[in-house]
This record gives structure tokens, sequence and C-alpha cells, in this order.
């Protein structure tokens, strides 16, 4: 059995966009979920913080975050595979020229020394936290009697 893992690029933060003291913007998931991308959230800033810490190890091993963040579930040995879902043209490419890195273990203590394992930086209860979720009515399909 292999295993296929989802969202390597964390909802956008892993494509390096997100930065300390950048301008989050007005297109994508910022613009749909604001409160995702704000860095007064505590949440967030710890996401920001662990960014800028990657971004490091990225630029050592010459690749940009993307390609790292793609590596990373695959250097596990169950998982197969990974959907990428880059949402632009530029990070397919980005991600494509970077098919081949495989992460050393000195590399991946670096990265288990900035998120520990089995630990995460954010909510992951956060995506079924919507509306539409959480209320009957509307997650239900109206059906006539």
């Amino acid at each position: 059995m292999g295993v296929l893992t989802w969202s390597p690029l964390g909802f956008g933060f892993l494509t390096g966009r997100y930065r300390r003291g950048t301008k989050t913007g007005t297109e994508g998931r910022a613009a749909l979920r604001p409160a995702w991308f704000d860095p007064a959230d505590p949440v967030v800033a710890r996401k920001l913080d662990v960014v800028e810490q990657l971004v490091e190890v990225a630029d050592n091993l010459g690749v940009p975050l993307p390609s790292l963040a793609m590596a990373f579930p695959l250097a596990h040995r169950a998982v197969t595979s990974v959907i990428i879902g880059p949402r632009t043209l530029e990070q397919l490419e980005s991600t494509l020229e970077h098919t081949d890195l495989v992460l050393d273990d000195d590399v991946l203590d670096r990265l288990d020394a900035i998120v520990a394992p089995g630990t995460d930086v954010y909510d992951p209860n956060a995506a079924a936290n919507l509306p539409w979720i959480r209320d009957a009515t509307q997650r239900r399909r109206f059906v006539r009697r």
C-alpha cells in the first residue's frame, strides 16, 4: 500500500509568496480567507517564522521553496506520490525543475529542528471551520416533500 500526500504547499505558505514583511495581496487564498494570512494572528506569525527558516534551507540547497516542499514528503518511505497542486504556471515550472531533488539526512534533521516530527503549525480543523459545513441547513440539499 502506498500513501499519496496532498497540499505540500501548505495553503500557499510554502510557495514563498507569504513571507514576513510582505503584503499578502488580494489574490488567491488570501483574498478568500484573509484571516488565514493575517500576521497579527499568533498562529500565522508562527507559520511565517517557519517559512523564513525553510527559505534559508531551500536557499542553501539552491532550490526554490516549493521544490523543498515537494521533496520533503517524498523522503518518507511510505509516500508513493505527492499531489502538487500549483496555482500558477510559474509554481508548476519551478517545481518540475527540481523533481529529482532528494533530501539527505542532514537536511531532514534540519527540517525536523524547524518543525518537530508529528507536530503541525496550523490549525488542522481550520478547513472544517466553514459556515457551510457547520450549519446543517447550508450543507444539505433541499428536498421537496
